[in-house]
C-alpha cells in the first residue's frame, strides 16, 4: 500500500524544484506530480525524515537532475518539458480555434456581433468608428489585468501558460500596429484614402478579437487543468 506524503512534505519538494530552478508554478506542478507518485511508492511508516529526503533526491535524479556549482538544476528535463507545453498549448489552441467554427451557437453570436460591428460604421464618422475601434481593440487588456491580479492574489507566482497566452495574442496586437503603420505616412498622417478606413478596421477588429479569445479560452481550459491537478496534489 503507497504511503501518502503530508502537506508539508510536498511543499518541501515544491521548494526545492523552484530553488532548483523551475520558476513557473504550472511547469513546477508537471514535475512535482511525477516526484510526488514516484516517493509514495518508496515510503512507509518506518521511513524517516532523512530517508525521505533521499528518496526526494534519488527522484529528481531519475528524471534529470544535474549537480553544478549551484547546488543543481533541471536544465535539460525543464527544457524538454517547456518544448512539450509549448506543442501542446499550439495544439490546444488550434482545437479551441476549431471547436469555435463548429459551435453554431457561437458563430451565430459572432455574425451577429460582428453584424452589429458593420452597422455602426455605417452610422458613425471616420473618427468615431476609429475611437471606437481603438476601444474594442485594447479592452481584451482588462481581462488580461484581471487574470493576472488574480494570480497574484494566489501567490502561485510565474505562470508559463500564462506566457503562453500573452504571446499568443501579441500576434494580433502586432498584426493591428503593422497595419496602422502601413496606413500612415512619414508624417504620420493616413497615407491610404479616408473611404478605405472602416472596411480596413472592420477587417482587422473582429479577427484581433477572435484570436484572443480562442488564446484567452485555451489559457482557461489549461490551466484550469493544472489547477485541478495542484489541488489534488497539495490537498490530498
Amino acid at each position: 500500500m503507497n504511503m501518502e506524503l503530508t502537506k508539508e512534505q510536498v511543499q518541501y519538494i515544491d521548494r526545492r524544484l523552484e530553488n532548483d530552478g523551475v520558476i513557473y508554478w504550472d511547469v513546477r506542478i508537471e514535475l512535482l506530480d511525477h516526484v510526488v507518485s514516484d516517493i509514495e511508492k518508496k515510503l512507509t511508516l518506518k521511513s524517516s525524515e532523512n530517508e525521505f529526503e533521499e528518496f526526494v533526491q534519488a527522484s529528481f535524479v531519475a528524471i534529470g537532475w544535474k549537480e553544478n556549482f549551484n547546488g543543481g538544476n533541471f536544465e535539460r528535463i525543464l527544457k524538454e518539458t517547456l518544448k512539450n507545453l509549448v506543442k501542446k498549448y499550439r495544439k490546444q489552441h488550434r482545437e479551441t480555434v476549431l471547436s469555435c467554427f463548429r459551435n453554431t451557437r457561437f458563430m451565430i453570436k459572432a455574425l451577429l456581433l460582428t453584424l452589429l460591428y458593420f452597422t455602426l460604421s455605417s452610422f458613425t464618422s471616420s473618427k468615431q468608428f476609429l475611437l471606437l475601434s481603438i476601444i474594442l481593440f485594447w479592452s481584451p487588456i482588462l481581462l488580461v489585468l484581471y487574470e493576472s491580479l488574480k494570480l497574484y492574489g494566489k501567490k502561485t507566482g510565474k505562470s508559463f501558460n500564462k506566457e503562453q497566452a500573452f504571446s499568443f495574442t501579441t500576434v494580433s496586437f502586432m498584426m493591428f500596429h503593422g497595419f496602422l503603420y502601413l496606413m500612415l505616412d512619414r508624417f504620420g498622417e493616413f497615407s491610404i484614402p479616408i473611404q478605405y478606413h472602416k472596411s480596413i478596421l472592420f477587417m482587422i477588429i473582429p479577427v484581433h478579437l477572435f484570436f484572443f479569445y480562442t488564446a484567452y479560452k485555451s489559457y482557461k481550459k489549461t490551466i484550469v487543468e493544472v489547477e485541478s491537478v495542484r489541488k489534488q496534489i497539495f490537498d490530498s
